[in-house]
Order: structure tokens, then C-alpha cells, then sequence
């Protein structure tokens, strides 16, 4: 699933390059992905040839693999070395202060393409180098100030602004706070992980972020041009939402409701709206089927495609993977970062697998009735509070 989706971001990247070049055909791709990026390329490879076949610009082409060397550097002594054979230590110093080069080369060339057009009919070579270890164009972030921040795209640099901002935050109930002094930014492609113990404030905070629950003190401040009706919201699932009675399809498009603005039918684009987010999630061939009939796990993938109908630049996840079994986990949380990286959109996550924050996450933070933590996945796994929180398990 995760090659699959990698191929469909591929697919729309190279036949927006083949109408910007007015090519009709092009034969073959070559795609540089990360040596530690956890790509199956035989599995990439089958996916393209079933994808790649259903489009016009891409049938019968040829994708070629080539594979990007994974080098870290040290910035206590300088030196280059092998991230395969050494991992994030520094064989030469001891040093932990590591980063991998090629991440950092992003700055300078997230994506090139050499295309020649032949005869009335052009065709072409498409090269997409994709520089970070998952084979997908990312940014990587500088320190921001006043909500924005840098970035670093295909040569260029882009301002990125806050999409949300929360200062000195305090939500409660009935006059009882449960959630005080909370001060965290969230940016354009961020996948933050809000974890902590049961009661802590978690789902709270989420009611706060969506504007449901107004805060005692403080602001939640949205920017960017987000608003609260295109937010993607995955609630905790209860046991009547489960037994919903409507087809895949139809829950699917529900959440197109917020963008409707009074029309009584679903138009044309919401409906391929819908189909191009179940094709996303991998449940296409499920669109007829009964929802209260799927596994958890597809019921999950279902919501999540609503979810997604509801916006472009944001989701709020609240606990996802609850109930699900440990394949369907780690389909679950691999589709989210799919959606974080291809997508472009931002993710909001309540979850109590710290486990999955670290290893998904780019930013982390802590509840517990007031902010513990917030900062990057590496700064939290140094952190008293992750300490505190895993009982001395190490990381």
C-alpha cells in the first residue's frame, strides 16, 4: 500500500510535467529513492505497471530505479560515513550530533526532469530524483519566528506559515480547568503526535482546535487561510458509528457537506473527490459495499477518506488506530504519513502508542493537564518527560 500510494503521487507529478512540456507520451521514468527508505522496489515496480497502464501519458512506459546512497555526516568532527553500516552513531568520534546528508540536500533539489519532445507527437524521458529516504519530495524546516518559517522546494524558497497557533491555552468544564497554559505552532506539513495519559486533555484540546470548546484563556489562533469547516476531523469511533447503516461510498462523500454551502446533491467534483480519495485508501473496490460490514481496519480507512474529502490542509485524528489489530496499525499509520508526505497536508494525532509517535512523527507534544513537551520527535526522545512517561524504557 505504501509503494502504491508512492506510485500515484509519481504518476500525477509526471503527467503535470508531460502537459507542461505538451507531451503526449512518455516512455520511461527513472526514480531515485533513499537507500534507507523501506521501499520494496519489486513491489514498486508491480504497482507502477498496474497504475502507470490506466493513464494515457504513462501506458506502456518503463520505470526505472535507481538507489541513493545513504551517507550521515557528524557535526562534532565533520566526517562523512555509511548510514547503513553505522546508523546514527559516528564511527569515528562516538558522536550522536548526526544528520544524513542527503536529507539535507532537499535545500537544493527536490525534484529535476529532462524532457525531449520528438516529431508532431512528443514524447519523453522523465527523471524524478526524490531526495529523502522515503522517495517523496519533502521540506526541511528552519527555525521559525512569529508562526512562519523557511523551506527549501525544487530549487526554490517558500514561506510557510503557521496553520496553527495556540498561546497560553486553558480549556475546562463547567468551570473546572483540565487543560491549562498549552503554547505549541503547527505548520504546513507538520504530522504532530499529541500523547500523554488518559484524562490528560488530549481529545480536549482537539474540541479546542476544532472550535468546539472556546478557551478559558488564551487564543487558538488559525492562519494560512485555514478555516474550522475545512478541518478533517476522525473522531474516536463509537459502537453506532460502527453499525452505521450506508454504503462505503456514502460515507465517503458525507464528508463534502461542509463545502457544499446549501446544495441539496453532491455535484461532479465532490463525487470525484470521493473516488479519489477511496482509491487513496485503497477501498475503491468497496465502494457498494455496507459500511457496518467492513473489518475495523477498513472501516478506519473509510473514515480516514472522509476525513480527507473535508479538507486539504489539515487533519485531526483523534486515537485511529484504536481497536485495530497490529497489521492494520501499522497500515493505518503508514497511510497517514503517505497522506503527510504526497498530500501536502497537515496532521494532528491523539495517540497513546509513543512507539508509533516517534517513528511517524515530526513534532511531539506532551499532555498532562498542562504542556510537558513540544518539539521535535529527536528532542522528545532526550526529553525528562518521555523519560518520565516510558518508566526508563529506553527509546
Amino acid at each position: 500500500m505504501h509503494e502504491l500510494g508512492i506510485v500515484f503521487h509519481v504518476i500525477k507529478s509526471v503527467e503535470e510535467i508531460a502537459q507542461e512540456n505538451e507531451l503526449t507520451k512518455v516512455s520511461t521514468v527513472t526514480l531515485s529513492i533513499g537507500e534507507v527508505s523501506g521501499i520494496v522496489p519489486s513491489y514498486l515496480t508491480d504497482c507502477w505497471r498496474w497504475a502507470a497502464d490506466r493513464t494515457e501519458v504513462l501506458s506502456g512506459s518503463e520505470l526505472n530505479i535507481e538507489t541513493i546512497h545513504a551517507v550521515t555526516h557528524c557535526d562534532d568532527c565533520g566526517c562523512e560515513y555509511d548510514t547503513v553500516a553505522h546508523g546514527k552513531i559516528c564511527p569515528e568520534c562516538g558522536g550522536e550530533h548526526t544528520g544524513r546528508v542527503h536529507d539535507r540536500a532537499v535545500e537544493r533539489q527536490a525534484r529535476r526532469h529532462d524532457l525531449r519532445g520528438h516529431g508532431h507527437e512528443k514524447t519523453g524521458v522523465c527523471d524524478l530524483s526524490q531526495r529523502d529516504g522515503a522517495g517523496i519530495c519533502r521540506r526541511r524546516d528552519v527555525p521559525a519566528a512569529h508562526g512562519a518559517q523557511c523551506a527549501g522546494a525544487a530549487g526554490g524558497i517558500e514561506l510557510i506559515m503557521a496553520l496553527i497557533t495556540c498561546e497560553h491555552v486553558c480549556l475546562g468544564y463547567d468551570g473546572q480547568t483540565v487543560l491549562r497554559d498549552v503554547n505549541f505552532t503547527v505548520s504546513r506539513g507538520d504530522l504532530l503526535c499529541v500523547v500523554g495519559e488518559n484524562g490528560s486533555g488530549k481529545s480536549t484540546l482537539i474540541k479546542g482546535l476544532l472550535g468546539l470548546k472556546a478557551p478559558e484563556q488564551g487564543s487558538i489562533t488559525l492562519g494560512d487561510g485555514l478555516v474550522r469547516n475545512e478541518i478533517g476531523y476522525l473522531p474516536q469511533q463509537t459502537q453506532l458509528q460502527r453499525d452505521f447503516p450506508a454504503s462505503v461510498a456514502e460515507v465517503v462523500r458525507s464528508g463534502c457537506i461542509n463545502q457544499m454551502h446549501g446544495r441539496p446533491f453532491y455535484s461532479r467534483a465532490d463525487r470525484a473527490r470521493a473516488q479519489e480519495n477511496m482509491e487513496r485508501m485503497g477501498i475503491e473496490d468497496l465502494a457498494h459495499h455496507s459500511y457496518q460490514a467492513l473489518s475495523g481496519g477498513q472501516q478506519q480507512r473509510v473514515l480516514l477518506a472522509r476525513a480527507l474529502c473535508a479538507t486539504r490542509k489539515l487533519l485531526l485524528l483523534d486515537e485511529p488506530v484504536t481497536g485495530l489489530d497490529p497489521v492494520a496499525t501499522g497500515e493505518l499509520y503508514n497511510l497517514i504519513k503517505l497522506v503527510n508526505l504526497c498530500n501536502d497536508i497537515t496532521v494532528i494525532m491523539v495517540t497513546h502508542d509513543i512507539d508509533a509517535a516517534l517513528r511517524y512523527a515530526t513534532h511531539v507534544l506532551h499532555l498532562g493537564h498542562q504542556q510537558l513537551f513540544f518539539g521535535t520527535a529527536a528532542e522528545y526522545k532526550q526529553s525528562d518527560a518521555a523519560r518520565r512517561f516510558l518508566g526508563g524504557r529506553k527509546l
